[in-house]
């Protein structure tokens, strides 16, 4: 038995599901898959690969995850916060979900269905479109959040629009790349760096994008990722999300890849870090 324990009452749970709907029936949800994320790889001990999915907790976003057919996606909460609610989904006869109150784990059980999550805490409100698939590049097997502090949550609220648009073109981007037969190699004339100011302590960091994409190497010894914001032409910011590439060894740094690019970027760390890109 797994269970969700609340304020005023414990729940018990069949292993494999918050619902008995969950074992009944086979109907399915015929909303397609629409999103797209990185590819495989092999995940190095104690390093973040590119299964890993981090986002910028905006309580007015609705975040797509993709869910692999017959294999588990973790979601951590908050450690400061704990589920007060059972997790709601909108088609719990394909899905299956099960952990604590810190803790989610979501699998789904068909490919090419699609639902609804809400996951309620003493904190926060989750919203999640999850969407079941086959394809071993879209699998992701923990997707966690960062927090910015009060002033930068108000700041999430207003851009939550536009980071949206922002991500359906990024999906867009990628999708036609997909469909390229014979993609071209990367010149290293074509790469573009970036300028770094800020943080004397991220002095180290290295930026560039290829046209396409936007990389950002974190500096030896930084283990706190950050919140990253795109910043538009009006000098606004807007958040986006990014995939951590893989460690090729431990002494490796971590590698965010932003699947598009832009003129400027702002990196907060915590409350106090905030890290300039500027491309040269």
């Amino acid at each position: 038995m797994i269970r969700f324990r609340f304020h005023s009452a414990t729940t018990a749970l069949v292993t494999g599901g918050l619902l008995a709907m969950c074992c009944q029936g086979n109907a399915a949800v015929s909303s397609p898959p629409n999103s797209a994320v990185n590819g495989l790889s092999v995940a190095v001990p104690g390093g973040l690969d590119s299964r890993i999915r981090v986002f910028a907790y905006s309580p007015d976003v609705v975040y797509t995850l993709p869910v692999t057919v017959g294999m588990h996606t973790h979601i951590p909460l908050g450690p400061d916060e704990e589920l007060i609610e059972k997790p709601k989904m909108g088609e719990t006869i394909q899905w299956r979900v099960s952990g604590n109150q810190n803790n989610i784990y979501i699998k789904a059980l068909k490919a090419d269905v699609s639902t609804s999550l809400t996951l309620v805490t003493d904190k926060r409100v989750y919203q999640f479109e999850l969407v079941a698939t086959t394809r071993a590049t879209e699998r992701i097997q923990k997707a966690y959040f960062v927090y910015p502090d009060d002033e930068e949550g108000i700041l999430l609220n207003q851009q939550a629009k536009t980071s949206k648009r922002a991500d359906a073109a990024a999906a867009e981007e990628e999708r036609k790349r997909d469909q390229e037969l014979s993609p071209q190699p990367i010149s290293p004339n074509n790469l573009v760096f970036f300028r770094v100011e800020g943080n004397k302590e991220y002095e180290r960091m290295h930026a560039y994008d290829d046209g396409r994409m936007t990389f950002i190497r974190m500096p030896p010894g930084i283990q706190d990722l950050p919140a990253l914001f795109l910043v538009d032409t009006d000098n606004k910011l807007v958040p986006i999300n990014y995939t951590v590439l893989d460690r090729k060894g431990h002494d490796d740094r971590d590698v965010l890849k932003v699947e598009r690019t832009n003129p400027k970027w702002l990196l907060k760390i915590k409350k106090s870090v905030e890290v300039k890109l500027t491309k040269e």
